[in-house]
């Protein structure tokens, strides 16, 4: 007994099944996360070490190469880049896919362990982190108020600590906000003449300020422990610290510094709409639901702000879950469209509640079936996965649709409902599961693609394939079911197939009925004149794939969707302080405040450490509620912001799919930093001249001016001194040194040394700063080294152990494939010395990435279809035949996807994959209900006619619900509606030509073949049977 005469005898064990799947599929729901896109695993760990005081150029010798050496054996690594600036050096090594991160971990971990004894004795301990993109920051938190800024920074504090007990977020961090540090001004003066050594007083305040053991004293009765104690109780107690001086002497702290607690010199200003505040970044553990973390926290800001004091408010900056919550919303809300579309297309085409309802029901048990098995796999409800469901709306219906069709045409015949379902299904049973299985094995190669890409689409692949091996589950058990229970038995008169062709059938509504006899008579016409035909279908597929290279579709890496926020970055001058950006960034915020569509702006003036950079995030006002989109007000604000005088000014949108910097990066790899900065101005004069792109930078020009001490050693060893001590005196005088921890009242203070403001400010103030030598006597710089200006680089780049300088750039009014184009060709006739290369980075180089591996899932998928076929029809040729419709479906989707003005892009290139399966069906219809007529004694012409006219209906059905399914993604214009919409517009367009010509073109090409066959036959040669597929009863 086959499953379905068992569904239809049995149809209350259906019916508790059925319920088990939605109560399990509810359950699963309710327990599904929500993010914008899938996890990602991202194989990237950074090792970041911070040498106080040291240039670029010394970080990258001292601490940066040794740290490569001792990573670059490891096994698993893709690339090794490292960045080199003041005061920081990091390396970033990325390994392939397939390494275990965890195992990678400790491997460098040991490594980095091994190569700390060569770098300098006062670099800070390597700090190696594991990225992992779901713990970033979720939400960005402005405090501001009229109260003085200890309290400020106090209310902060509880603020984070309220926070960071909420359940699903990870670390809560300040902006903006400073400790207070033990400061130990020095009068250079006072120590010129008391001759106090800065080396001798730091070595003081770190041994003077301690607790030591010292033991333990046993007796018969006891043990105790024995413990110096030397620590500082109070500020008075340093103050009154005797410091030696080099003529044997002592001297009060006091009286050679000035001693109390205060904030450090302020080198970052955050400002929240012009006003001064702190910033709150806050990040969700990585397995939280970041909509319900972010929600919790929400809540909790209620009450905190209920208590701050008066004229102090905390205001959300930026908030990833709105971008969210607003394009699932879409998403579910185009998912909703889609059902009730179908649902009335359906009603349409059978013209019966009854058979719609049957038909219906596949929709709710497969997609909700499905929230199961997405709970079971770890998924999460994201834009992939949505829209996943939302493409298998027309795929969901497509095989109850062909059961259903097939089931009312045994109605027709006069049999009873029971026999009309077993038999029906039975029939139809091979195209259901070829087709079914076609679909599945599209999907699988999409999921498991290689690469960032392949675990992009991992979801979406997954969830398409499982929703439609519960759909075909479901034709196979609940809709012969159903219709056994709801369908009426027909008069052998009322049955379309057994009327006279004079008769006007039953079996269309009239508008189908004119297009049905349309259709045989354009079909009778195809197969007189099949080599115009086929003619007609190599023009059309080479004249839609040709829209590629003449530019009427464009290409990029992901659609730039609308999210509200721009960034705004400004650089001055290298050397610039705080005060100068300051004045440049007031003007930008005053440009902002008359900007209508401008919601919030939270600036931070330092960035990066840098104090002549400044960076502005932008919130603007819901889409819905501006008539400008996000790319127009990040245009007008740069062609605003390109008047500004001494600044480099850079607008930046929010990427779609996340990421960092600009979408136009130019990577120029070699040896000689005198032919890398070269080569570098020949390149950015090209990508400046180049239509299309803006902001454009080159990292060989951040540069800044410096003092470099050049010690004389033949000098510093005639008068005793060596080059730690000069450095350590300057390090201590200019940016001072930490000598200690300071506690008081169950706080800690760093204790700093330095010089008092103002006494340094010349080359010639250096050179009168006194070292002391070996014998006790003060020698000045000047004498042991000669002090003069010079240019440094800011910042310095490696990859794989080579030098390397970034030509970066932005978009505007263009997409990333033209200008990437358009550069390509400037650089064809671009000589490079030997040894030097020029490659694209950033998202052009993830473009070509992922459209490779695209292209390779595109031809597994063909394979692995081709080859289902050939399992299921035992034959090489009739599959081949089938597959026809897909050439078929790109001139469709190439052409409406050119009308459309959409860009061919990772979303869309799936879309094109899919077609594969999904345009396919028509020709599974086809050519199955062909043979099975052609088993029955009809000859092929006649069969081929018979069979496009029976068919024509299930394959308009189910072209136009995946079509009118489609149409709401297609048409939406919500958050995160470009993301879709290439998509959708592909796969309608595919829909679209392969409905109007397969059904032409595959008896066309299946007669052709048929000749051949015939041809052979007559000249006794091998042959190539098209052979047929066996009734197969087990189905």
């Amino acid at each position: 007994m086959s499953i379905t005469e068992l569904s239809v005898k049995r149809p209350s064990a259906v019916f508790v099944l059925l319920a088990l799947f939605i109560g399990i599929g509810i359950f699963g729901y309710k327990s599904l996360g929500a993010d914008l896109y899938p996890s990602i695993n991202v194989p990237i760990i950074t090792v970041t070490t911070g040498y106080s005081g040291a240039g670029a150029e010394e970080i990258e010798e001292d601490v940066v190469k040794p740290i490569e050496d001792a990573v670059s054996g490891i096994s698993g690594i893709d690339t090794l880049k490292s960045i080199s600036k003041e005061g920081i050096g990091q390396t970033i090594i990325t390994f392939t896919m397939e390494t275990d991160m965890n195992s990678a971990f400790l491997d460098v971990q040991k490594a980095v362990d091994g190569a700390s004894g060569k770098l300098p004795e006062d670099v800070n301990s390597p700090i190696l982190t594991k990225i992992d993109m779901d713990a970033q920051s979720v939400l960005t938190l402005g405090l501001t108020g009229t109260v003085p800024y200890d309290q400020l920074q106090n209310e902060a504090e509880k603020i984070k600590e309220d926070l960071a007990k909420i359940p699903g977020i990870g670390q809560v961090s300040l902006q903006g906000a400073e400790d207070k540090q033990l400061a130990i001004r020095l009068d250079k003066t006072a120590l010129d003449y008391y001759q106090v050594n800065v080396n001798t007083l730091l070595t003081k305040l770190k041994t003077e300020n301690s607790n030591l053991p010292a033991g333990r004293i046993s007796l018969d009765t006891s043990d105790q422990a024995v413990k110096v104690v030397g620590q500082f109780k109070d500020i008075d107690e340093i103050k009154n610290l005797l410091i030696p001086n080099s003529e044997g002497g002592t001297v009060r702290l006091a009286d050679i510094a000035q001693i109390q607690l205060e904030y450090p010199d302020q080198e970052q200003i955050l400002t929240l709409n012009g006003t001064n505040a702190l910033g709150i970044s806050i990040q969700k553990q990585s397995d939280a639901n970041v909509v319900e973390a972010v929600n919790n926290v929400k809540a909790e800001l209620l009450k905190i702000q209920a208590q701050l004091p008066t004229g102090v408010s905390v205001t959300v900056t930026t908030d990833s879950t709105t971008f969210i919550n607003d394009s699932l919303e879409d998403v579910k809300s185009s998912l909703v469209e889609g059902v009730i579309t179908t649902a009335l297309v359906l009603l349409l085409f059978l013209r019966s509640w009854q058979s719609s309802l049957v038909v219906l029901v596949a929709i709710p048990t497969s997609l909700v079936s499905t929230f199961f098995m997405m709970y079971a796999f770890d998924f999460t409800l994201n834009m992939m996965t949505l829209m996943a469901l939302s493409l298998s709306i027309g795929i969901l219906v497509d095989d109850s649709i062909v059961v259903l069709e097939n089931i009312q045409r045994h109605l027709g015949m006069g049999k009873n409902p029971k026999q009309a379902a077993i038999q029906g299904r039975r029939e139809i049973g091979m195209a259901a599961i070829a087709i079914t299985l076609c679909d599945v094995v599209i999907f699988i190669p999409v999921a498991f693609m290689s690469g960032m890409v392949g675990q992009f689409f991992k979801e979406f692949g997954l969830t398409v394939a499982v929703a439609s091996l519960f759909s075909l589950l479901v034709s196979f058990t609940v809709t012969p079911m159903l219709a056994s229970l709801f369908l009426k038995k027909k008069n052998p008169e009322e049955a379309g197939e057994l009327q006279p062709e004079t008769k006007k059938s039953r079996r269309f509504p009239p508008v189908l009925d004119r297009a049905n006899e349309m259709y045989k008579k354009l079909l009778i016409w195809s197969l007189d004149h099949r080599w115009k035909v086929v003619s007609l279908l190599i023009a059309g597929c080479i004249l839609a794939v040709s829209l590629l290279p003449l530019g009427f579709i464009k290409t990029e890496f992901t659609p730039q969707s609308d999210q509200s926020q721009i960034s705004i970055e400004l650089n001055l001058t290298s050397g610039s302080g705080l005060k100068q950006t300051e004045e440049k960034v007031s003007l930008v915020e005053n440009q902002l405040q008359t900007m209508a569509e401008v919601k919030d702006y939270l600036t931070t003036v330092g960035y990066n450490s840098d104090k002549s950079s400044a960076n502005i995030i932008v919130k603007l006002v819901d889409k819905s509620e501006r008539q400008k989109s996000q790319t127009e007000i990040a245009t007008e604000m740069r062609q605003w912001g390109n008047t500004l005088a001494g600044v480099q000014f850079s607008v930046s949108e929010a990427q779609s799919a996340g990421g960092n910097g600009k979408p136009v990066q130019l990577v120029i790899s070699g040896e000689d930093p005198a032919v890398l900065k070269e080569l570098s101005y020949k390149v950015e004069d090209i990508v400046k001249a180049t239509p299309g792109t803006a902001d454009v930078t080159n990292s060989e020009r951040t540069s800044e001016s410096e003092i470099q001490v050049k010690v004389d050693r033949l000098a510093a060893v005639q008068y005793g001194v060596n080059t730690p001590d000069i450095s350590t005196v300057l390090r201590t005088g200019l940016q001072g040194s930490k000598a200690g921890i300071y506690r008081q009242n169950g706080n800690e203070y760093d204790i700093v040394l330095r010089f008092m403001d103002n006494q340094i400010q010349t080359p010639a103030d250096l050179g009168a700063v006194k070292v002391q030598n070996s014998a006790g006597e003060q020698i000045a710089l000047n004498q042991v080294a000669a002090i003069e200006y010079a240019e440094s680089p800011l910042k310095l780049s490696r990859e794989d152990r080579e030098n390397i300088v970034t030509i970066s750039a932005n978009l505007q009014n263009s997409l990333l494939g033209d200008v990437t184009t358009l550069i390509e060709n400037q650089l064809e006739g671009f000589s490079l010395p030997d040894g030097y290369t020029i490659e694209f980075g950033g998202s052009q180089e993830n473009m070509a990435e992922s459209f490779s591996a695209l292209i390779q899932a595109l031809v597994v998928a063909i394979v692995l279809v081709y080859a289902i076929l050939i399992i299921l029809y035992e034959s090489f040729l009739t599959p081949f035949i089938r597959m026809l419709s897909l050439p078929c479906a790109i001139i469709g989707a190439f052409g409406l996807l050119a009308l459309s003005g959409q860009s061919l892009n990772i979303l869309s290139m799936i879309g094109l994959i899919l077609l594969d399966g999904l345009a396919s069906k028509n020709g599974t219809l086809l050519i199955d209900y062909t043979q099975t007529l052609m088993k029955q004694g009809m000859p092929l012409r006649e069969a081929l006619i018979e069979s496009g006219t029976t068919r024509l209906r299930p394959i308009l059905m189910t072209s136009a619900t995946m079509i009118v399914g489609m149409l709401p993604s297609a048409l939406s214009s919500g958050a995160g509606s470009e993301m879709r919409s290439g998509m959708a517009i592909i796969i309608i367009g595919g829909m679209i030509t392969s409905t109007v010509l397969s059904p032409i073109v595959l008896p066309v090409v299946y007669t052709l073949m048929d000749d051949a066959r015939q041809y052979l036959v007559k000249r006794k040669k091998p042959i190539l049977t098209i052979r047929e597929v066996e009734d197969y009863e087990a189905y």
